[in-house]
């Protein structure tokens, strides 16, 4: 049972307009953080979900979402975990981002397909993958995308290649007015400097020095500047990957991710019901004027596309896609009146 009263407000209204009305099937508790019971997080109980392995997790979320296609989902948990406990923890929160790219996406395949209509194209996606790590600074760490659709564009048969952000309470949860430690190495960055330039320009944004060489962001707003930096990453890794420069390690996807020929698009998936409904919207303008500038700085030839509107998990697409248990948990059990 969620314990509302002792949660912050955010987080309040958070859970409240999500699991308000939620079964008795779903067995909580708080999560443990920093060896503390945090009142204001909780996840799916240990004694229903075995944490310890992928595959016991695999088998506790099957039997709570009702998934028949078990394998399948193993497989997907796995490339998102890769045999990190911590992971496992996190991705068993109720809010994770992570678990709800995975319920949504880990049974698109070539038996059960996923149309999406992207840049007024409609493509038809048959493959999924978690996780794809891209260079985007060489000796430093990759990004990780959370999401790569594969698929072809219906009317010509052309490959799609979908990167995608999946953020489900960050950009409600995580508003600042700064944003620190970024690397200085994107300001010598043939694709970041120009990015960061035009950014600062754009949004009156400031970039000052930070320690050890790295520096920081200030906005004059509350904003989402983590998403923001991120994405920048994203598209620096997505820019290398098409020129060739991969992130190599077993297990790394490369032979499906093929961009030659392909019809290449980065995006970000955002839930946007409930609590969700007024930071979607300001973060939806700090994107678009992100995509105007990456757009820009695009040459043609390379066949990128970073999509301006942020994606829906609402969208009747994906609320049609995914089973009935993973459609209520999401949609259905929150709290009209959370606000």
């Amino acid at each position: 049972m969620i314990e509302f009263d002792k949660m912050e407000k955010k987080k309040h209204v958070m859970y409240k307009s999500m699991w308000a009305n939620l079964p008795d099937s779903f067995q909580i508790e708080k999560t443990r953080y920093k060896d503390k019971l945090s009142d204001n997080s909780y996840q799916f109980s240990n004694t229903m979900i075995n944490k310890t392995s992928v595959e016991s997790c695999a088998e506790g979320l099957s039997d709570l979402f009702k998934i028949a296609e078990r394998d399948i989902f193993r497989c997907k948990l796995k490339q998102i975990c890769n045999g990190n406990g911590q992971e496992l923890r996190r991705i068993t929160t109720m809010h994770s981002s992570a678990l709800c790219a995975l319920l949504f996406f880990y049974n698109v395949t070539r038996d059960h397909t996923l149309e999406l209509r992207l840049d007024d194209n409609d493509c038809e996606f048959y493959c999924s993958v978690f996780e794809y790590k891209n260079i985007v600074i060489k000796g430093r760490n990759p990004s990780n995308v959370d999401v790569v659709l594969i698929g072809t564009e219906k009317s010509t048969g052309q490959r799609v290649i979908l990167f995608l952000e999946s953020k489900f309470a960050e950009f409600y949860n995580d508003t600042s007015k700064e944003l620190s430690g970024v690397s200085g190495e994107y300001m010598k960055n043939e694709y970041g400097k120009d990015i960061y330039e035009k950014l600062v320009a754009l949004q009156k944004y400031i970039l000052e020095p930070d320690s050890d060489d790295n520096f920081k962001i200030t906005s004059k707003k509350f904003c989402y500047l983590e998403g923001i930096k991120q994405m920048i990453s994203h598209y620096i890794g997505i820019r290398n990957l098409c020129n060739g420069i991969k992130y190599e390690e077993k297990g790394c996807f490369n032979e499906l991710i093929k961009t030659e020929d392909a019809k290449i698009y980065l995006g970000t998936i955002c839930y946007d019901k409930g609590f969700a409904e007024l930071a979607f919207n300001n973060y939806q303008k700090q994107y678009s004027a992100l995509v105007s500038i990456l757009n820009d700085v695009t040459p043609s030839e390379t066949n990128i596309t970073v999509l301006p509107e942020l994606l829906r998990y609402s969208q009747d697409e994906l609320k049609g896609f995914v089973n009935d248990s993973i459609r209520k948990y999401y949609f259905e059990y929150g709290d009209d009146n959370w606000k």
